[in-house]
């Protein structure tokens, strides 16, 4: 008895691939309140902006020394325009006194955000935020604290030096994986991908491989094949929401191509087949941070292949046909090495 291996007939009628995903969802803002040496500021930013950390820090290195001045309350809120500039406007109120505000722009986020933790530093430490004159001799400070407290409106200042946050980066993820519909039964396997974030987008590059699974006409020593598949493919994300600090969804869609390696068991001579893998997928995800550089990630994928070739074992049929939709479950780790990606940058 010999076993053969053989194609479906044509490919499935034209599904389109990809859908183009959101690279119009790129401006999500993320809120929170940060402690700038023992003054809570609402901050709200971007996603491509400085994360907590590092806005804390360059707080704490314009202050090393100053102490927490009490009854002030501030608010920064950053925006990009339409041109690519960015603006801020810093807000601040001392003992629920009358309200002030500056408003300024610049080259990047980094840039205003520097500004912003800079007129903060001048108004918790009861500076000006002024420019000075070198020629001018300023005069005694007033009797009156709220002259003091409140200074008046300087110009726009313009910040330079580093920026604390990138806009980019790189990641690598691992996971196991379980799919239904493609291979015979639910079968378990493993992927491992890398990625390039560029703000609220992510490029995923992807590897998979599934254990060999076998499709019988019985069980036991009934004639049968045994399929190993394994893929590579692409694909492209984007943050569609933040739910929170520490969780994040994104939706992704992309491609995959590999190989469905074929053998016959359970005959008398067995034989191997290939035959040619393709299928266009959609997967929303869930990321958890457990770190500034590890998330957890768990994500639904659904497949539509588009080559759906049948397993005979001659002369008694098919035996295995994948489905025209076919279902993934992942559960992998992510590590980032950059300030790249989410609301807190990694």
């Amino acid at each position: 008895m010999s076993w053969f291996f053989s194609s479906q007939r044509g490919v499935c009628g034209a599904l389109g691939v990809l859908l183009a995903i959101v690279v119009g969802l790129a401006q999500n803002a993320s809120a929170a309140t940060l402690n700038l040496g023992g003054l809570a500021v609402s901050w709200e930013a971007p996603l491509a902006c400085p994360d907590r950390a590092a806005l804390e820090a360059d707080f704490q290195r314009l202050n090393p020394t100053s102490e927490a001045t009490t009854g002030l309350e501030a608010a920064v809120q950053i925006s990009e325009g339409d041109s690519g500039r960015w603006s801020v406007t810093i807000s601040w109120s001392r003992n629920a006194g009358t309200p002030h505000s500056r408003s300024l722009d610049g080259t990047s986020c980094a840039e205003v955000s520097e500004a912003a933790l800079l007129i903060l530093s001048l108004v918790r430490t009861g500076g000006s935020t002024e420019p000075q004159d070198p020629e001018f001799e300023e005069p005694e400070p007033s009797a009156e604290p709220e002259a003091q407290d409140d200074p008046p409106a300087p110009p726009a200042p313009r910040v330079a030096g580093p920026a604390t946050g990138d806009c980019c980066g790189l990641g690598l993820m691992a996971g196991a994986l379980v799919e239904h519909g493609g291979l015979p039964g639910i079968v378990p396997g493993l992927r491992v991908g890398g990625s390039l974030h560029w703000r609220a987008l992510r490029l995923e590059s992807l590897a998979s491989i599934w254990i060999p699974s076998e499709a019988k006409l019985g069980e036991n020593s009934d004639p049968g094949v045994s399929i190993l598949r394994w893929t590579v493919g692409l694909a492209a994300c984007a943050d569609v929401q933040v739910a929170g600090e520490h969780v994040h969804a994104s939706l992704c869609a992309g491609a995959e191509i590999g190989d469905s390696r074929a053998t016959g068991v359970g005959v008398a001579n067995p034989s191997t087949a290939h035959s040619l893998w393709l299928a266009p997928h959609l997967s929303p995800q869930l990321q958890w941070d457990v770190s500034q550089q590890w998330q957890v990630l768990l994500a639904p994928e659904i497949l539509l292949p588009l080559r759906r070739p049948e397993f005979i074992v001659a002369p008694y049929g098919a035996l295995f046909q994948a489905d025209r939709v076919a279902f993934r479950g992942i559960l992998g780790v992510r590590r980032t090495f950059s300030n790249g990606l989410h609301g807190r940058r990694h």
